[in-house]
């Protein structure tokens, strides 16, 4: 009798591990398919896109666009993050040069700008934020270099949450029409994965593009030959194309048979057993009793 309590107290506290496992596996899913539409890896808060060469101002004259520079931030997580004393690292070389303290919180599945002026907005028409920077450093001089540097995000403790290594050139972006560097559908956040967006001025606050076509290179530059970063151009694919690439990303993230989702169930199975013994082993004892003790029958 006492192996099977202390078999009881060993099964109790690794059933209810086994389901918050089976809850947590339930909900991934939902989390990682979010992040798969969108080209992000499931929870975490990414450097999502740069405007390094600066972008469209309303009112500004186009010759000083390149003051107004700006970085997205994206939650992939289903809960909203403070960031509290987390920070944008800006290097030159081996250098850190510039600093940007951040404050404030980033949105569940939300975007959070981080701008050198208030001037700069969110995209309109498709942004869902009505607000403009959620931080800003207030500094026209230029901080993101347009041959490339290394940007990192860190959290309040000092760890790198992020990091884009663009020491030896921006993967994407165009300094002459102001389109922005953005990441790609289906990225799984690694600096490689990048994309110049569709439009001038790219998408603050709001889902990346498409990337570009020869289609857009010729309507923003009545160009047929596009003349961005390297000369190089990231066809996007097309519609069916990128879908099939979307699912077969989503299908990668969720595994046929997930460990966790296996122990979980070999430790309900064990613990629904070791509740069969104990109720066998206690119906049993009663049962010498009353052959024990067989007056006690007749009492009752």
């Amino acid at each position: 009798m006492r192996i099977l309590l202390v078999l009881v107290f060993l099964f109790l506290p690794l059933s209810v591990f086994a389901q918050i496992a089976i809850i947590n596996e339930i909900a991934w899913p939902v989390e990682s398919a979010y992040a798969a539409d969108h080209g992000l890896k499931m929870g975490t808060v990414i450097i999502n896109e740069v405007a390094w060469m600066g972008s469209p101002v309303e009112g500004v004259d186009a010759k000083q666009w390149w003051r107004y520079e700006w970085l997205e931030l994206f939650n992939a997580k289903d809960q909203p993050l403070q960031i509290d004393g987390w920070a944008v690292d800006l290097y030159r070389g081996e250098e850190l040069y510039f600093k940007i303290p951040l404050v404030g919180i980033v949105p569940a599945f939300g975007y959070f700008l981080v701008g050198a002026s208030d001037k700069i907005l969110p995209l309109r028409g498709i942004s869902r934020s009505e607000t403009g920077v959620d931080v800003n450093y207030s500094n026209l001089g230029g901080k993101f270099l347009n041959t490339g540097q290394r940007v990192v995000l860190s959290n309040a403790s000092g760890v790198v949450v992020d990091e884009v290594d663009a020491t030896s050139g921006w993967p994407a972006g165009d300094n002459k029409t102001k389109q922005t560097m953005e990441r790609a559908a289906g990225s799984e956040g690694v600096s490689e994965e990048w994309q110049t967006s569709a439009k001038p001025g790219g998408t603050p606050k709001a889902q990346n593009s498409s990337g570009v076509t020869r289609e857009t290179v010729r309507e923003i530059t009545g160009q047929t030959k596009p003349s961005l970063v390297k000369d190089e151009v990231k066809l996007s694919l097309t519609k069916d194309e990128t879908e099939k690439d979307l699912s077969r990303s989503f299908q990668s993230r969720v595994p046929l048979v997930n460990p966790i989702t296996l122990l979980a169930g070999l430790l309900a199975l064990g613990f629904s057993g070791v509740l069969l013994l104990v109720k066998r082993s206690l119906a049993s004892r009663q049962e010498r009793q009353k052959l024990k003790h067989p007056e006690r029958n007749l009492r009752t």
